[in-house]
């Protein structure tokens, strides 16, 4: 998992208390696609892993942790506010046509307050993209490229719409290596991608530095973001795995 930065920003740079209820249980994902046929009347056969075409089993696919089904606990800390937010995410594969894969995310408790409740995903051979969120209108947006050497970069150009307010940012992103780090979920060896950029969120102009740890298999084990909005002190927000 990685979160769309603009959002993330969002709940650094004005609080991560929610007026929006969560959405209702399944909200925002897609129908399931049978990858088998089947009888009339019988329920859809979800698709597993074993039909990926080995084109979209990448390192972004290892990395984003779309492997794995299970529910990912998650806890957001935002400097200044003395409360935690903790809940799970899960992952499920929905459909595979055309060479691309397509997934919907859950989230529960205070990760969907904050960060939505649902979210798409699409698998292509160039990496894993955000097609749509449940809390922000977005383009589709790059989350991770198919290859993740230590030295790679990338640019992305956000744009979104979330909580009425406007949001251009101009990131840039490079792979540095994997690292050893600690989680509230214990230790591990956690692939960092660096993200830094900026642009506007609503009305102010804001400067963005994020640390991400990935886990193959896992996805996002933590996430450090600073933001800087206008002439205020720079805010940090953490995302890390749970107990």
């Amino acid at each position: 998992m990685k979160l769309t930065p603009a959002v993330v920003a969002l709940a650094a740079l004005w609080g991560c208390a929610s007026s929006n209820p969560p959405a209702p249980a399944g909200a925002g994902s897609r129908q399931v696609v049978s990858s088998q046929p089947g009888s009339p009347g019988t329920p859809p056969v979800a698709p597993s892993a074993e039909t990926l075409p080995d084109s979209l089993k990448t390192d972004a696919w290892a990395y984003y942790g779309l492997a794995n089904s299970k529910p990912v606990d998650m806890v957001i800390a935002v400097q200044g506010n003395s409360a935690t937010y903790t809940g799970s995410q899960t992952t499920t594969l929905t459909g595979v046509k055309d060479g691309k894969a397509q997934y919907s995310v859950s989230r529960t408790g205070g990760l969907a307050d904050q960060l939505g409740s649902s979210e798409e995903l699409s698998l292509e051979p160039e990496g894993v993209y955000t097609t749509k969120s449940d809390i922000a209108t977005i383009n589709k947006e790059l989350q991770l490229p198919s290859h993740l050497k230590p030295g790679n970069s990338w640019h992305e150009a956000l744009h979104a719409q979330t909580r009425g307010k406007e949001m251009s940012l101009d990131m840039s992103n490079k792979v540095v290596g994997v690292q050893h780090i600690d989680t509230k979920a214990g230790p591990y060896d956690a692939l960092l991608v660096t993200t830094s950029g900026g642009g506007s969120i609503g009305d102010q102009k804001v400067r963005i530095s994020t640390k991400t740890w990935y886990v193959k298999g896992i996805g996002v084990a933590k996430m450090e973001m600073v933001t800087t909005a206008g002439s205020a002190p720079a805010k940090t927000i953490t995302l890390q795995l749970a107990k």
